[in-house]
C-alpha cells in the first residue's frame, strides 16, 4: 500500500502540472494575506486617508423667492425637476476615455427626450458651415475663454480674427485642448465640446457641478442611475425650475430668469454667480434679483476612489429668496389685455376689403385701407404659415400644389436677375415694381451675408449716390466694389491668387445665386407676388392654414371653401372676428398696443399690458432656441415692452400741458376767446387742425373738448413772440419745455417704474406744432400715465410702481425696499388753482361735453370719466397713432387710464377700448361676459385729434 502510494507520488511530480499548481498556491496566499492586511489590519488607516483625499466643499442652492399680484395671487414659482450634473473629477487618463464616457451620457440624454443644455457659442448653418452665434463683445470673450486667456486685450491678432471653423478645430485638437477625435462627426464634435467647454469654464469651481441637462424626464432619470458606474462624476439632482402662470398676460411685467452669461459674471461685484446659476434676465425678476435669489448654502461631500458621492453633510442652510408682491391685479391685467386684442381686430376688419386697392395711402393717413392680398400675404410673411413646411414631404395636397407654383417662379426669377446683373444690367428706374423688389433684396442679401464691408464704403462717394438715386444698376455698383475692396473675399473663398474685376464679380453672382435661394425672407417675396398676381389663390392660403394645424379642423368650412360656396375673404374676415387669427398674428397695421391703469393717489400700477406677448416660460430656465429665433422675426415685435419702451408722439393729449403754460404765462385768458379756423398761416409753415369745419369762436375750455388744434396753434404762437413781436420758435418750445418738465416730461426723467424704460424725447423743433403734441416729443405711455394721475390728483407727481411689498420666507415685511415710499418725495407741481380747474373741467368736456366726438363711447357711464384723446401722425404711408388718456371718478380720482394703439387711426380707437374698460370696472365686474364679447365689425373710426 506504501508503496504504491509513493510510486503515485513520483509519477505526479514528473507530470507538466506540479509548476503550475504551485504557482497558483504561492499566489492565492500572497492574495489573502494582502486581502486581510486591507481588510483588517489597515482598515482605520485607509479609511481615514479616502476620507481626507476626496472630501470636497460645495454650493447648494437657494429656493427663489415667489412673485404674486396685489390680491395674493401666485404668478411665478418654482417646480421641482431632476438636473443631470456634472463633476469634473480626475476620473480618467486620457482625453480618449473622457470624451467617450461624455458622449455616452450626451446619448443617454438625448435618446429620451432631452437636450443639452450649457450654452455654446458655435453651430452649423443651413448650408453646414459652422458660424459663431454671438458677435461684437461676446464673441471676443468667448474667443478669450477659447484660447484660455485672462483678458480680450491679450488675443493675437489670428486668435481674434479668428473663423469659427478655426475655434473650433483649436478646441477640438489644439494643444492642451479637448482632443476629441476625428471619429466623431462635426455635429457629435460639437456636442461634447459643448460640454468640455463648460467644464472649462467652471475649473476654479470645480467644487460645483455643472448642469448638463435640465428639467429632464423619469427615463433619464433611470437611465443616468442605471449606468452611473460607467458615468463617473454625473449625477441626477434635485433642482427646481422657474414657471409662470398665465404667462402672455404678464411676461412683460415679470420677465423671466436665464443661465447667468458671462457679462453678467464679470459685473457681478460680489462674487454670487457661479456659471451654474440662474440670474433674472428681464422685468421683476431682473429688478428684484437680489431679493428673489435668496443665500446659497454649502455642504461637504464625501467621494469614493471611483469618483461617486458616498455621503453629504450640510455644513450651512440656503436661505430662499423673498417673495415679491405686485401692484397689479391680475383680473384687470387679463381684462384689458383682451379688450386690447378685440379692438385692434375691429379695426382692422373695418380697414380690410375685397380689392387689392390700398385708398388713400401715401395722401391720407386716414383713409389707408388695407387690401384682403395684404392679409393673404401676412399669414406667410409672419409665420402664421410655415414655409419650410410647405417644403417637407409632410407637406398635404394643397400645399404641394403650391410650393410647384413657387418653384417655377422662382427658377424664373433667377433667370431674370441673373440676365439683368451679367448681359444687361439696368436700374430698378427702368424695371418694373417686381424686379425692382428683387433687386432691392439682392442688395440687401448681400449686405446681410456681409459680402460687402458696408463700413468701407463711402456714402459720398459718386457712384454709390448714383446707385442710390437709381442713375447706377445694382451689377455696375457691385463691379466698382469689388474695383475698391469692399467685397469680402474671404467669404467667397478668394485668397491670396490674382483674380481681376470681373472674375470676381462672376464668383460673387455664383455664391448670390446659389445660396439666396435658401434666404427665407427671398422665398416670402416670391410668395407675396404670387398672392399679389393671383397666382395663389386665397382658397389655397385658407386650406392651407388647416392642413398645417394653424386652424382647428373644421370639415364644413374646408369643403365650401373647395366647392366656392364660401369665400376666402368671407372666411377670413370671420376667423379674424373670432380671434382665431389674431393682429399679431398678421402683424399689419394696426397689431399692437398698450394699456396702464394707475391709482393717482398713490401711483401703484394696477395693470401694465403690452400687446402682443410671449410666453416667458419657454424662455426661462433653458431658452427654447426655436421659439426665440420665431420671436426676434416676428413683425409684431412681441419681445417689446410697449408700455415702457414704444415712444409716440403724445399729440393732443399734451394739451393740457400746453393750457397750463398758456394760462400761466399769459398767452391766453381763462375766459379769452380764439376764432378758431382751420390753417393756421402765421408761419412760414401753414398748420391744419383736424376737423375740416371752424370751431369758430372757443374759450381754452371748450379748445380741450373739441381739441381744437388751430387754437393751440395760435397759443403756441403767441408764447413765441419776442419784445418786438417777431415769430420765435426757442421762446415758445422754453415755455413749453419748462411746464412739460414740470409733469416729469424731461430728459433723464422717467415714469420710476421698476422696469426698463426709455427717457421722453423732449421737442427742439416747431413750438407752434409743438404745442398740440408734435413737433419732436415721444413720450411712452407709462409717462403720459403719471402725468394724468397728477392732473387727477392736483399737482402730486407720484413716481409709478409696480411693486406692493416684499416678504421673507416667515411672511414679514422688508422695510425700505417698496418703491413708492419714494413719493413721500414726489414733486408737487405748483399751479394756480384756477389753472387746475380749466384743465379738469375741459378734459371732463373732452369725454362728457356736447361738443365732445367721443360721448357717446362713455354713454352707458356718463359723467364719470375725464380724459383726453390724442391721434399722432406718423406719415401719410402709415395709419397714425391712437391715444386716450383718463381718469376717474371726475369727482375723486381713484383711477386712471391711458391706452396707446400705435397706427390705429384715430384717437377714438383709443378711447372706446377705455370706455369698454370703464364699463367693466364700474359695472358687474363680469370677466367672463367681457371675454364674451364679440369683435365690433363696424367701428366707425371716428375722425378726431
Amino acid at each position: 500500500m506504501i508503496d504504491t502510494l509513493i510510486t503515485f507520488f513520483k509519477n505526479f511530480l514528473k507530470t507538466r502540472t506540479v509548476p503550475l499548481i504551485v504557482i497558483y498556491l504561492t499566489f492565492s496566499v500572497v492574495l489573502i494575506y494582502k486581502v486581510f492586511t486591507i481588510q483588517v489590519v489597515k482598515q482605520k488607516d485607509i479609511a481615514e486617508h479616502t476620507v481626507t483625499q476626496d472630501e470636497i466643499t460645495r454650493e447648494t442652492k437657494a429656493t427663489r423667492g415667489n412673485i404674486y399680484d396685489c390680491n395674493g395671487v401666485l404668478l411665478a414659482y418654482n417646480k421641482l425637476s431632476y438636473n443631470v450634473t456634472l463633476q469634473d473629477y480626475k476620473a480618467f487618463d486620457s482625453d480618449e476615455k473622457k470624451n467617450a464616457m461624455i458622449f455616452r451620457l450626451i446619448k443617454i440624454i438625448e435618446s429620451n427626450g432631452g437636450k443639452l443644455f450649457p450654452e455654446f457659442y458655435i453651430e452649423k448653418d443651413k448650408k453646414g458651415n459652422l458660424k459663431f452665434t454671438v458677435e461684437g463683445l461676446a464673441e471676443s470673450r468667448f474667443k478669450r475663454d477659447a484660447y484660455m486667456l485672462t483678458s480680450i486685450e491679450k488675443l493675437t491678432t489670428a486668435q481674434r480674427n479668428a473663423t469659427a471653423s478655426e475655434v473650433f478645430e483649436h478646441l477640438r485638437s489644439g494643444e492642451h485642448m479637448f482632443n476629441i477625435s476625428d471619429t466623431y462627426s462635426v455635429d457629435d464634435a460639437l456636442k461634447i465640446m459643448k460640454v468640455r467647454f463648460a467644464l472649462l469654464l467652471n475649473t476654479y469651481n470645480k467644487g460645483n457641478p455643472i448642469s448638463i441637462a435640465v428639467n429632464v424626464n423619469a427615463k433619464t432619470v433611470a437611465a443616468v442611475l442605471e449606468n452611473s458606474a460607467e458615468l463617473p462624476g454625473a449625477e441626477i439632482a434635485e433642482h427646481t425650475y422657474r414657471y409662470y402662470n398665465d404667462s402672455k398676460y404678464f411676461a412683460h411685467v415679470l420677465g423671466y430668469t436665464g443661465n447667468v452669461n458671462e457679462t453678467e459674471m464679470s459685473e457681478d461685484k460680489e462674487k454670487y454667480y457661479n456659471t451654474t446659476d440662474q440670474i433674472g434676465k428681464s422685468g421683476v425678476e431682473y429688478s428684484f434679483e437680489k431679493y428673489l435669489r435668496g443665500v446659497k448654502g454649502t455642504e461637504e461631500a464625501t467621494l469614493n476612489s471611483n469618483y461617486y458621492v458616498t455621503g453629504v453633510k450640510t455644513v450651512t442652510e440656503p436661505k430662499a429668496g423673498d417673495d415679491v408682491y405686485l401692484t397689479i391685479d391680475s383680473k384687470l391685467q387679463k381684462v384689458c389685455y383682451n379688450i386690447i386684442e378685440k379692438e385692434l381686430a375691429a379695426v382692422l376688419l373695418s380697414k380690410i376689403h375685397n380689392s387689392a386697392s390700398y385708398g388713400e395711402k401715401g395722401k391720407n393717413s386716414y383713409n389707408i385701407m388695407i387690401p384682403i392680398y395684404d392679409v393673404y400675404n401676412a399669414l406667410f410673411d409672419n409665420g402664421a404659415i410655415d414655409i419650410h413646411r410647405i417644403e417637407t414631404k409632410k407637406a398635404g395636397k394643397v400645399e404641394k400644389g403650391v410650393y410647384e407654383k413657387f418653384k417655377t417662379e422662382e427658377k424664373n426669377v433667377i433667370k431674370k436677375l441673373k440676365e439683368l446683373m451679367t448681359e444687361n444690367s439696368v436700374t430698378k428706374e427702368r424695371s418694373n415694381k417686381t424686379t425692382a423688389e428683387y433687386i432691392d433684396y439682392v442688395y440687401t442679401y448681400i449686405k446681410n451675408e456681409k459680402l460687402i464691408d458696408v463700413t468701407l464704403v463711402n456714402e459720398d462717394d459718386e457712384i454709390f449716390k448714383a446707385y442710390v438715386d437709381n442713375k447706377k444698376s445694382l451689377g455696375e455698383f457691385l463691379k466698382y466694389s469689388v474695383s475698391n475692396k469692399w467685397i469680402n473675399l474671404p467669404k467667397l473663398n478668394i485668397g491670396t491668387e490674382y483674380l481681376s474685376t470681373d472674375e470676381i464679380y462672376r464668383i460673387l453672382l455664383k455664391y448670390i445665386f446659389e445660396n439666396i435661394t435658401s434666404d427665407l425672407q427671398f422665398k416670402k417675396i416670391i410668395y407675396k407676388n404670387l398672392i399679389f398676381n393671383h397666382t395663389i389663390s386665397g382658397t389655397e392660403v385658407c386650406l392651407i392654414l388647416f392642413s398645417q394645424g394653424f386652424l382647428k379642423n373644421d370639415d364644413t368650412a374646408y369643403r365650401n371653401l373647395l366647392n366656392g360656396s364660401l369665400s376666402p375673404y368671407t372666411f377670413i374676415r370671420s376667423k379674424i372676428k373670432s380671434l382665431e387669427i389674431t393682429p399679431a398674428n398678421l402683424a399689419l397695421d394696426p397689431c399692437s398696443g398698450s394699456m396702464v391703469v394707475t391709482n393717482p393717489n398713490t401711483g401703484e400700477v394696477k395693470a401694465l399690458v403690452s400687446y402682443p406677448s410671449y410666453d416667458n416660460n419657454k424662455l426661462a430656465n433653458q431658452i427654447d432656441a426655436k421659439y426665440y429665433a420665431k420671436l426676434q422675426t416676428d413683425k409684431s415685435y412681441p419681445l417689446i415692452n410697449r408700455p415702457c419702451q414704444q415712444k409716440t408722439a403724445p399729440g393732443s393729449t399734451f394739451k393740457m400741458i400746453s393750457a397750463a403754460a398758456d394760462l400761466a404765462t399769459g398767452a391766453v385768458g381763462e375766459n379769452e376767446k380764439i376764432d378758431a379756423q382751420v390753417v393756421f398761416t402765421k408761419t412760414d409753415k401753414p398748420a391744419s387742425c383736424w376737423s375740416r369745419v371752424p370751431h369758430g369762436k372757443i374759450d381754452i375750455r371748450t379748445a380741450i373738448e373739441v381739441s381744437c388744434n388751430y387754437f393751440f396753434y395760435e397759443t403756441g404762437y403767441r408764447m413765441s413772440l419776442d419784445s418786438e413781436g417777431k415769430y420765435v420758435s426757442k421762446l415758445g418750445l422754453e415755455k413749453l419745455n419748462k411746464y412739460a418738465a414740470m409733469f416729469g416730461f424731461k430728459k433723464g426723467v422717467t415714469s420710476g417704474i421698476e422696469l426698463y424704460e426709455y427717457e421722453p424725447s423732449i421737442s427742439d423743433t416747431d413750438s407752434v406744432r409743438s404745442s398740440i403734441g408734435q413737433g419732436s416729443y415721444a413720450f411712452t405711455p407709462t409717462q403720459i400715465s403719471r402725468y394724468v394721475s397728477c392732473i387727477a390728483n392736483g399737482g402730486k407727481l407720484n413716481y409709478l410702481t409696480v411693486i406692493k411689498e416684499i416678504k421673507n420666507l416667515d411672511g414679514k415685511k422688508i422695510k425700505n425696499t417698496v418703491s413708492n415710499a419714494a413719493n413721500k418725495k414726489a414733486p408737487k407741481v405748483e399751479l394756480d388753482p384756477r389753472i387746475w380747474s380749466v384743465i379738469k373741467d375741459g378734459m371732463y368736456r373732452a369725454v362728457n361735453g356736447d361738443r365732445s366726438s367721443h360721448k357717446e363711447l362713455f354713454k352707458d357711464i356718463k359723467d364719470l370719466v375725464a380724459g383726453k384723446t390724442g391721434t399722432a401722425q406718423f406719415s401719410n404711408m402709415r395709419a397714425d397713432h391712437a391715444l386716450f388718456t383718463s381718469y376717474a371718478p371726475y369727482n375723486k380720482p381713484e383711477i386712471s387710464v391711458t391706452c396707446v394703439l400705435p397706427y390705429a387711426y384715430t384717437s377714438g380707437n383709443a378711447a372706446r377700448a377705455a370706455a369698454d374698460f370703464y364699463e367693466y370696472y364700474y359695472g358687474d365686474g363680469d370677466e367672463e361676459s367681457l371675454n364674451k364679447k364679440a369683435v365690433k365689425d363696424n367701428v366707425d373710426n371716428i375722425i378726431s385729434d
